[in-house]
């Protein structure tokens, strides 16, 4: 389960993960979303919270690195 092998996929993956999110949906499809962005101004969001998008990745990258080993 924690063999050398799966803690290095799960970095890796964890990392595609978390910068392959921010690739698709703020440089490939930011120009899409943008124009279904509406019309509201004042509108302020809370930005989010990092450490828990991070923490998420890796447990993800973990799960299907774990599944995928065999």
């Amino acid at each position: 389960m924690f063999t050398k092998t799966n803690l290095i996929s799960t970095l890796v993956t964890g990392l595609w993960a978390y910068f392959g999110g921010y690739v698709l949906w703020n440089i490939v499809g930011g120009t899409i979303l943008d124009s279904h962005r509406g019309t509201v101004t004042g509108l302020m969001k809370n930005p989010p919270e990092l450490i828990f998008e991070v923490i998420g990745c890796i447990i993800l990258a973990f799960a299907f690195s774990t599944i995928y080993s065999v």
